[in-house]
């Protein structure tokens, strides 16, 4: 019990509560990175590195090129013959600028992997939700917007923020490089 009411003198180390204290802790974990997060990280350090030319990657190499299965037709015949005559002149320099960029990092096996993640991703959303609506007969505008929801807008938000400079415009520009190598098409 204490004999004096003064308090004079003490020295606390914490908080001065006599009982009741309540205290929370918040820890956090460090959030796990994404692949493309780890595939940026990668590329900053290879980019610090100034690594030695490489050979392209398989994944890469594989939307380079038409499946051999594919008919050979070129992207304005593609848009023209599904109604999209409109977009021939856009999607041709939007693929051109694809290849540009791809060509642009040919050196950066990292890069490489960026691009070839973007590429399968946009190809298996397309499969996954145009296909079918190709397949169902669905209008163009319909297939258009299942493009821009389901295709396009999804890798562009796990895309960024991008140090390749992956921003909608440059997606839009690898799904029009996919067309024009057989991969995806609208008829």
């Amino acid at each position: 019990m204490f004999t004096s009411p003064r308090q004079e003198g003490n020295v606390v180390a914490g908080s001065m509560a006599g009982r009741d204290l309540v205290t929370t802790n918040n820890f956090s974990a460090p959030l796990a990175k994404t692949h493309i997060e780890r595939l940026y990280d990668a590329l900053k350090q290879e980019v610090q590195n100034s690594g030695q030319p490489i050979q392209t990657i398989e994944q890469l190499q594989h939307f380079m090129a038409a499946p051999p299965s594919q008919v050979d037709r070129s992207l304005a015949a593609k848009l023209n013959d599904s109604g999209r005559s409109d977009l021939v002149e856009t999607a041709e320099l939007a693929k051109e600028r694809a290849a540009k960029k791809i060509m642009r990092f040919q050196t950066s096996s990292t890069a490489q992997e960026i691009f070839a993640y973007v590429l399968g991703e946009l190809h298996n959303k397309y499969v996954h939700h145009v296909r079918p609506l190709i397949a169902g007969g669905a209008s163009r505008s319909e297939i258009d917007a299942a493009f821009e929801q389901k295709v396009v807008r999804p890798v562009v938000e796990c895309m960024q923020p991008s140090s390749l400079g992956m921003s909608p415009d440059i997606v839009q520009a690898f799904l029009f490089f996919l067309a024009g190598n057989c991969h995806v098409r609208w008829d």
